[in-house]
């Protein structure tokens, strides 16, 4: 039998160890209102020249956007080399067209398939664009969600199952994703968008792994390796508790910890939790754990081997960090 064991601390601190199982409108285009859903993102993503307006000052935020534009966002976004890349296979790309530099440099990086036919013009899918995030930005995760016009079989299954674990979709509706729907121009700022601000936070969250393990070779046990498993529990954690504003082990949404690595499928032999908030520093978090016996116990345990962990802001507390540890 699988048991739980709670260790809960009256701080801005939580441990827990399991056994066994108003932004102004976008600058310059005329179509992109102060209360349009997609405002700041389409602010932030053309400030940083990831994306252009068009010659009348709008943005035309509806418009689908085609497999080469994306090419040029994609590329733009990764700020990615695209000097002395190998010529790829396409018959339908010439080295004279704009997104050519970007087309063969992410086919160079694996993120597109180099076959015959890369189909420029066509409109690009939610699907395709699930699996050109995950492969562009080495993403990983999963999520426990199904939806309805997404079953398993589905090649891109996979890909936006990612793509939700991580928080970067969660579909067009209640339990259906619409792989084959166009993506707006709208919606590939927002999808970019949430993408680098991932990428943010797994800076934020590879200093927590790296402190942690500064403290553990103090005392000579293994150091811990980043779980991509955990890792986005641990980030669904973290957004949760700042979303719904409680601070506990308990979520109101996924249950307890070890109910959450049941449905997200994660195996382990031990687990624990640790949490914290209150500061945007990690090292304000680790300082926190390591001065509460329980917290401390999970960060030095030698027992675990890998480590998830998660940030989120919102809430009264405004910054929240969650460790999830797991013995493989």
């Amino acid at each position: 039998m699988k048991k739980l064991l709670f260790v809960i601390l009256t701080t801005v601190s939580l441990s827990l160890s399991l056994f066994s199982p108003g932004t102004k409108a976008a600058e310059g285009f005329s179509d992109v209102t102060k209360n349009h859903w997609a405002n700041k993102e389409i602010a932030y993503i053309s400030s940083l020249g990831i994306i252009n307006g068009f010659g009348d000052g709008t943005f035309r935020p509806n418009t689908n956007v085609t497999r080469e534009h994306a090419a040029i966002i994609i590329g733009r976004a990764l700020q990615i080399d695209i000097s002395n890349r190998p010529q790829p296979k396409f018959l339908d790309i010439k080295k004279n067209d704009q997104a050519y530099p970007y087309i063969a440099a992410l086919t160079d990086e694996g993120v597109f398939e180099n076959v015959s036919f890369f189909n420029p013009s066509k409109y690009l899918t939610r699907a395709e664009m699930a699996k050109i995030l995950v492969n562009a930005f080495n993403l990983e995760g999963k999520s426990p969600n199904q939806f309805k016009d997404m079953p398993s079989a589905h090649w891109a299954y996979p890909y936006v199952s990612t793509l939700v674990g991580r928080g970067i979709t969660a579909g067009v509706s209640e339990g259906y994703y619409a792989p084959g729907d166009s993506v707006s121009r709208a919606q590939m700022v927002v999808f970019i968008e949430r993408t680098l601000m991932l990428n943010k936070e797994n800076d934020l969250l590879n200093e927590i792994l790296r402190l942690t393990n500064v403290e553990r070779s103090k005392i000579g046990v293994p150091l811990l390796k980043m779980s991509g498993e955990a890792e986005p529990v641990a980030m669904l954690k973290a957004k949760d508790l700042a979303e719904n504003a409680y601070f506990s082990h308990t979520s109101p949404t996924y249950g307890s910890p070890f109910d959450m690595l049941r449905d997200f499928g994660v195996s382990y032999s031990l687990a624990g939790e640790n949490l914290f908030a209150g500061s945007a520093e990690p090292s304000a978090a680790i300082s926190s754990w390591m001065n509460s016996p329980g917290h401390r116990d999970n960060m030095l345990n030698p027992n675990f081997t890998h480590m998830g962990a998660g940030y989120a802001q919102g809430g009264p507390y405004r910054h929240y960090w969650v460790q999830i540890f797991i013995t493989k």
